[in-house]
């Protein structure tokens, strides 16, 4: 069992050097935006984990002692449409817990798509201010065209998604993931600077 397994370059490093006639098979955990099969070497069979049900959200509710009919109606509404188990968990606590869940996806992140680090940095920033960002924009971010089809990239997908309500946007995924991602980014680099690059890559 290897949870979160593409964030342990030497998890992976060990299950290549099995040897493939070994009768082991390993379950293992990804976030879509970091998965990454081709660098295990051997046989991988996803098993796409399947949305939030509203018994499973009933029962989350009830083990929390947490009723979604009373209390802030923002946050109930966002309860009900809460479809992923970590964004659902985000919603129901607060803490140290979920920004270590976040913090580890941006080192990771960091580590292994450094454009997407950054591009991440950018539409949650803008994204903070109830902005989506033009693909345009995102693109011209980029002078090396890392950027072009931002969600569909590798280390992108799960995380970017192309805003419904404006097609030739993009957004990030669940809000109070991305409201914490922007937090953590501006221990870094100051709210100033993003938006300063921002500016400057626009075309006016």
């Amino acid at each position: 069992l290897a949870d979160d397994l593409f964030r342990d370059p030497d998890v992976c490093m060990a299950l290549q050097q099995l040897s493939p006639w070994l009768p082991i098979t390993v379950l293992a955990t990804s976030q879509s935006h970091e998965y990454r099969p081709g660098r295990l070497g051997s046989k991988v069979i996803p098993i796409p984990i399947a949305k939030v049900s509203s018994q499973e959200r009933s029962r989350a509710l009830f083990r929390l002692g947490k009723d979604s009919r009373k209390g802030d109606r923002n946050q109930s509404t966002r309860l009900l449409a809460a479809d992923d188990f970590l964004v659902l968990m985000a919603e129901l606590t607060s803490g140290e817990g979920f920004q270590s869940i976040v913090q580890e996806s941006l080192d990771n992140l960091a580590k292994h798509y450094p454009p997407v680090y950054r591009a991440y940095e950018y539409v949650c920033f803008a994204y903070s201010y109830g902005y989506s960002v033009p693909l345009g924009l995102m693109e011209r971010l980029d002078a090396q065209g890392r950027l072009h089809d931002l969600p569909n990239r590798e280390g992108a997908r799960g995380l970017l998604f192309y805003d419904e309500a404006h097609p030739n946007t993009v957004r990030p995924g669940h809000p109070k993931r991305a409201e914490l991602a922007s937090a953590l980014f501006q221990r870094k680099r100051s709210a100033t600077k993003v938006l300063e690059e921002l500016v400057m890559a626009v075309d006016a």
